[in-house]
């Protein structure tokens, strides 16, 4: 049984048009979304990697988190089909 659908990893980066550069190159193909702000590649049928600036994530997270200053950072999310019977709580 597959449990997850659907996994997106966005990672934030300094520089979202060398980064959008950079990995049109590695993947051999463009971006499927490339907007400012975000930039997806759809690399499976089930796998999307996004790439977000820095900046753009400090201002969605304002108070929440530290500024990602230079630091590597990077979400995933994921989308489970059968998440009750797969994590239930007690």
């Amino acid at each position: 049984m597959q449990h997850i659908q659907f996994i997106h990893t966005i990672l934030y980066v300094n520089d979202q048009q060398l980064s959008t550069e950079f990995y049109t190159k590695l993947f051999r193909q463009n971006p499927e979304l490339n907007v400012p702000g975000m930039t997806e590649f759809q690399l499976a049928k089930n796998f999307k990697l996004g790439l977000m600036p820095n900046k753009g994530i400090a201002k969605i997270l304002a108070d929440k988190t530290p500024h990602p200053g230079g630091k590597y950072r990077m979400g995933i999310y994921q989308r489970y089909k059968y998440w009750r019977t797969t994590y239930k709580q007690n």
